[in-house]
């Protein structure tokens, strides 16, 4: 009976260990199953991330391909422009636009050629690269039955505006087993461009005050836009009490004189004050847009022929355009504050520019014909007499005393800018004083674009 009971015992015991070593092998198993399958889901997560990358080179072989033909393409437009005579910066944005689509329609139109040129390029550039970090064969390639489409869009004037390779279907293999699929669109970027440099809304005008214009004496003309801005009442000064401003201190003041302004826009932020003057803003066959809280004609000279305006008048402090114009110039005056001493050209004998230019933080007096740019944070004073061409910029007030003629010339500013940028790049190199303050007018005015491919939007 007893031999029974241990024979039982140990059948029993055997049997809870075979089930024990069942149990843990089994566990052993799913274990090793569920590391397996972390561990591939691991790889293959590094295989999307590897995939992503490789997207990413792509779009950068792209973009490389792009900038060289967006060089090519401008530096044959200003070739041409040397040849044939200069272009307006719209018309030679247009012809260069109009090339770089040719450009990537010829380049980029068979979508699946590119796609595999690109996938080949890069996978030979990659080739010894793993998503495990260990060395293996691998490869890049185009799924089968991807057709991948050029996709091109346009701005409202219909100039190029973006350039998208889409559905391109990329695979990862990885000792012949695929790790991993995705669908990419790839950009082709559409660079900027700027055949002159400057501020094509501040370059535009002939004069530009902070705190306002004051015109009197004898006859006088102005050919370009003008600004003036106004300025609080503790700032009125005597001598302004004899040209009537009304309402508002500043803007554009016009006493005892003729006036003919031929421009695209006058804009004040406070009231254009005529007083015992004869007044022509525009031409019949070239209007001028005004923006102004009024024209105001003092008593006893209210007849409309004081004033004639051909164009249009805007008494709307809310109007979009004149809110937007009136953000541009403000954001171009901006860094009038960074003007620290008073260089004029004249004075310097290692200038070498084309035109003379005056720079400071007080005030400017013009006292002979002037060509060039005069800017300071102070006032302009135009002694009768004197023609300027080129720009005053004031931050202050500008004071015009009569027979004077002041006639923009965006072409000579945008060659002042070209000239000190260029002496820029070629001192790039050279150890920078901390101290030394610039004598640059490019460094004063804001929002300056300097000519050539915008390159950073091609990153």
């Amino acid at each position: 009976m007893m031999k029974r009971e241990r024979f039982f015992t140990t059948m029993i015991s055997v049997l809870l260990l075979f089930l024990f070593f069942v149990m843990v092998l089994l566990l052993m198993e799913r274990g090793v199953s569920f590391a397996m399958l972390v561990m591939e889901k691991r790889e293959r997560l590094k295989a999307q991330e590897f995939l992503a990358d490789v997207n990413d080179s792509l779009a950068g072989q792209l973009g490389k391909e792009a900038l060289l033909g967006a060089e090519e393409i401008f530096q044959d437009i200003n070739d041409e422009m040397k040849r044939d005579g200069e272009k307006p910066e719209e018309q030679a944005e247009e012809a260069f636009y109009d090339a770089y689509e040719a450009f990537v329609q010829k380049r980029f139109g068979d979508s699946e050629q590119t796609a595999q040129e690109i996938i080949h390029d890069v996978s030979r550039l990659d080739q010894n690269a793993s998503a495990s970090g260990k060395q293996s064969l691998q490869a890049i390639r185009l799924a089968n039955g991807c057709r991948p489409v050029l996709k091109l869009s346009y701005t409202p004037s219909h100039m190029l505006k973006e350039c998208v390779l889409e559905n391109v279907a990329l695979q990862y293999y990885k000792d012949f087993s695929l790790m991993a699929e995705e669908n990419f669109d790839l950009s082709i970027p559409v660079p900027g461009v700027q055949f002159y440099s400057g501020n094509d809304t501040i370059f535009g005008f002939a004069m530009l005050a902070g705190k306002g214009i004051y015109m009197t004496g004898r006859t006088s003309s102005v050919m370009g836009d003008i600004y003036a801005g106004t300025h609080p009442v503790e700032e009125y000064r005597q001598a302004e009490l004899r040209y009537g401003e009304k309402g508002s201190f500043g803007g554009i003041n016009i006493l005892a004189t003729q006036l003919g302004v031929e421009a695209d826009t006058i804009i004040t932020t406070g009231n254009i004050n005529v007083k015992d003057s004869f007044v022509l803003f525009g031409l019949e066959d070239k209007p001028v847009t005004i923006y102004a809280d009024a024209i105001n004609r003092p008593a006893g000279f209210e007849s409309l022929r004081q004033v004639t305006v051909y164009g249009e008048t805007v008494f709307d402090r809310n109007d979009p355009a004149y809110l937007s114009l009136l953000s541009e110039i403000e954001s171009g005056m901006s860094r009038l504050s960074e003007l620290y001493d008073y260089y004029d050209s004249d004075n310097d004998r290692s200038y070498t520019g084309s035109c003379r230019k005056i720079l400071s933080n007080y005030d400017i007096i013009l006292s002979r014909d002037f060509v060039g740019a005069a800017v300071t944070s102070g006032n302009v004073i135009v002694e009768s007499g004197v023609n300027v061409e080129g720009i005053i910029i004031a931050g202050d007030r500008i004071y015009v005393q009569g027979n004077n003629n002041i006639v923009s010339n965006e072409e000579l500013l945008r060659t002042l800018i070209d000239e000190e940028y260029e002496k820029g790049q070629q001192e790039s190199g050279k150890e920078e004083d901390e101290f030394a303050v610039s004598h640059d007018m490019k460094d004063y005015i804001g929002d300056i674009r300097f000519r050539g491919i915008e390159t950073e939007k091609l990153d």
